[in-house]
């Protein structure tokens, strides 16, 4: 499995099960940071505040980065950043945990 289809089963799929056959291989926190800089989360991750979607929200207002999760149409669990590497390792901690992949 390449690398960037390992990526996507662990911040968008089911790695656990494909971690349990052997096909994630060594991935570092960097090299997963790279592909979304340059591929951008996939959806159901909302870019805007608006978003009627459930799920996680990644966006920027006036500078600010935001992060938070919406079910039924509340928000959870908001926290900002001054930046956008700053929120976006913090979504990536938060989709890996989510996969059961333990990246250090």
């Amino acid at each position: 499995m390449e690398k960037a289809q390992q990526i996507n089963a662990l911040l968008f799929g089911h790695p656990t099960h494909e971690n349990k056959a052997g096909n994630i291989q060594d991935i570092t926190f960097n090299e997963i940071i790279e592909y979304v800089k340059k591929n951008g989360l996939n959806p159901p991750h909302s870019y805007n505040r608006n978003s009627l979607s459930d799920g996680f929200k990644f966006y920027e207002e006036d500078g600010i980065w935001y992060c938070a999760s919406q079910e039924r149409g509340r928000i959870y669990e908001e926290r900002t950043f001054a930046n956008y590497n700053e929120g976006l390792e913090y979504i990536v901690k938060i989709l890996l945990k989510l996969s059961g992949f333990d990246i250090r």
